[in-house]
């Protein structure tokens, strides 16, 4: 079963939060005190993928439109406010910045309705301060109060596809956005933006790890167990810094509004040293190792530091030949036990929690926890082998350990292990 949908129009709302204010025709302005119009006008319905939720279960914190006298107006979105200019034609309201309108919506009495929110198939309905309607029975497509096993992936789905999305290298950056407190830095302080490299690894089920380093730094920044699908990750258990990262902290998806694959997660961090009011906001910005940044060339928005670099480094990257180190290796009888089998299982279980099977191949594996003994190929795929070591006194009992060509060159290093002890 995939991660709740409801989840996934939660990140993009978060991510249109972040951009929203960025976004960029003057018609003629109202400015009569009577205009109906004018006053607070707050969401309470979002409907996407044709499905319809209380609005401040996607936006927590309320999306609200306050139509001001002389054509001005704000946004609040999740808590970030921006001022816009506002004018209506017939029942036709358009918001806009510096010229360019960026939201329509239709306005019938204390109701309006935008259909489209920023080109996603959003449509939020909100109505006039005090205006809403009763709502006695919330509109529900999932339980309060879920099952946890209700996010683990469908069995039946093809177990690569959360692979082929998030497994392999990022590419970005780290990008401070405000500061409080203590962590305010002197007014004329740079900007603090940091080239960044993220690595994913998870198995067919979707559980892994991720790891992020800012180039040139000797630790990683941040370090945390995930879970997740073909649409969305989260956050198990971590740090970021000196911080602790726990389940759900961190929502990772592709951007549903930009170009190519960029992952986005913004937070903040509070220094568990000083008090709540210090610390900072941030932004990381990822794209998969080898895409370019082409959008943000075009339209002038903000690029990892070392972008240029980066553009030659790939354009330079030839892949060498490389030689199968598994070809033409046979390794020993296997003869495991199954008390063997659970030794071996509890070592290679604890190497994987700390990534340590990254990059291993099959010869690898078998040499490393397995004494060189040659495992069972159960299935292989195109891009993909499953391995087994089955327990010689109870043949149904084994363990399995899956490889995958993460990098494109035709080697298959270990991704996901599993095991069968009855």
């Amino acid at each position: 079963m995939k991660l709740k949908r409801r989840s996934f129009i939660k990140l993009m709302a978060m991510l249109l939060a972040l951009l929203l204010f960025t976004a960029c025709a003057k018609e003629k302005k109202p400015s009569a005190s009577d205009d109906p119009n004018l006053g607070l006008w707050q969401a309470t319905l979002v409907e996407m993928f044709g499905e319809e939720s209380p609005a401040d279960e996607i936006f927590e914190m309320g999306f609200e439109i306050e139509l001001l006298e002389g054509g001005k107006c704000k946004v609040i979105t999740d808590g970030k406010k921006g001022s816009f200019d506002w004018s209506i034609k017939g029942d036709i309201l358009s918001i806009s910045q510096k010229g360019n309108t960026f939201l329509t919506a239709v306005i019938k009495g204390t109701q309006m309705v935008i259909d489209d929110y920023m080109s996603t198939g959003m449509k939020i309905t909100l109505h006039k301060e005090g205006s809403a309607p009763q709502i006695t029975d919330p509109v529900k497509t999932e339980p309060d109060d879920p099952d946890p096993s209700v996010n683990d992936p469908d069995p039946d789905e093809p177990g690569t596809a959360v692979q082929t999305l998030w497994n392999g290298d990022w590419y970005g950056y780290l990008w401070i956005t405000e500061y409080y407190g203590l962590w305010l830095p002197e007014e004329d302080a740079e900007e603090e933006i940091y080239d960044a490299l993220m690595y994913i690894d998870v198995d067919e089920a979707g559980n892994g790890q991720l790891s992020i380093n800012l180039v040139g730094a000797e630790d990683d920044i941040a370090v945390s167990t995930i879970r997740g699908d073909e649409y969305l990750l989260e956050t198990v258990e971590g740090y970021f810094l000196d911080a602790l990262l726990e389940e759900g902290d961190w929502w990772m998806g592709i951007s549903p509004i930009d170009e190519g694959k960029k992952l986005v997660i913004s937070d903040r961090y509070y220094d568990p040293e000083l008090t709540d009011g210090d610390g900072f906001e941030y932004m990381f910005a990822f794209r998969p190792w080898g895409e370019l940044w082409e959008a943000e060339e075009r339209e002038g928005d903000r690029l990892p530091p070392s972008y240029e670099s980066y553009k030659e480094d790939i354009a330079g990257e030839v892949d060498p030949p490389i030689d199968d180190p598994n070809q033409g290796w046979e390794g020993k009888v296997a003869n495991f036990t199954n008390d063997d089998l659970e030794e071996i299982y509890a070592l290679l279980k604890s190497d994987y929690d700390k990534g340590e099977l990254r990059g291993m191949t099959y010869r690898d594996i078998c040499e490393t926890y397995f004494d060189g003994a040659a495992g069972e190929l159960d299935l292989e795929g195109e891009t993909i082998s499953f391995y087994i070591w089955r327990a010689s006194d109870k043949t149904s009992n084994y363990i399995q350990v899956t490889f995958q060509d993460y990098e494109g060159n035709g080697i298959r290093t270990a991704g996901g292990i599993g095991y069968n002890f009855e």
